[in-house]
């Protein structure tokens, strides 16, 4: 006979053996139960990425996503978190990898750097050494600028040339006055002469008497007749 003692652990056994195999049919081939799920994804939300599939002896194993790093770690990563992003006048001291985060440092005095993506600050132009004018003085986000021309010799170049252009206008407008007056001038002795003539050609009066003409005026006129009229006027007139 079977001992009862030995049948009672047999069954215990096979009882123990069954559950878990029940239990593994539930998930999916290739998964098992964890923690009451069956082999849990890795979750992008998190940044998470899957570095390895579950199989029926371990869990699945997440990583961090490029970019990210992990911030809490157990078996394996459970979240990841974006790298820090160096700005403007600053550097990458320390790469991001996926498990540290990037280290961002300040720019030093006389460095600079136009984004954060150098992995070191870089020196002001020297004007100086290059034989020319610092125009501006560098920053931490930009360079130092350099011009062929110091200040004071801008300032001899700039005054002469402001004063020559000054002068001409004043020079330009002087004669625009002067030909003005000149013109005016002109037509108010054209109005005279016009005046002038129209009086020479009407010697009659209104009521039609002649005007006496000043002597100056007749002996003009009279020089004004050719020779050969006044030599017949004049032994007309019995003139010698």
């Amino acid at each position: 006979m079977v001992n009862r003692g030995c049948l009672k652990m047999f069954i215990m056994l096979m009882m123990a053996q069954l559950i878990p195999f029940k239990e593994a049919l539930e998930c999916m081939v290739g998964e098992y139960e964890v923690d009451g799920q069956c082999c849990p994804t890795c979750q992008a939300e998190f940044g998470l990425v899957t570095r390895r599939e579950c199989s029926s002896t371990s869990n699945t194993v997440c990583g961090c996503f490029p970019g990210h790093f992990c911030v809490i770690m157990k078996d394996d990563c459970e979240l990841c978190e974006p790298h820090q992003v160096c700005t403007a006048g600053q550097y990458m001291k320390s790469r991001g990898t996926e498990m540290n985060n990037t280290i961002c440092e300040k720019c030093r005095a006389g460095t600079f750097s136009p984004n954060g993506t150098l992995g070191q600050c870089l020196l002001w132009t020297n004007c100086t050494a290059q034989g020319l004018s610092e125009e501006e003085p560098g920053t931490d986000t930009k360079d130092a600028l350099c011009s062929p021309y110091s200040n004071s010799q801008l300032t001899f170049i700039i005054i002469p040339l402001v004063a020559i252009i000054v002068i001409a206008v004043i020079i330009l407008v002087v004669k625009l006055v002067r030909m003005e007056k000149s013109q005016a001038a002109y037509d108010i002795r054209r109005r005279g002469e016009a005046s002038h003539t129209e009086k020479i050609s009407n010697p009659l009066e209104t009521d039609g008497s002649v005007i006496n003409l000043p002597v100056q005026e007749t002996r003009q006129q009279e020089e004004s007749v050719p020779l050969r009229e006044r030599i017949y006027k004049s032994q007309d007139s019995g003139e010698p």
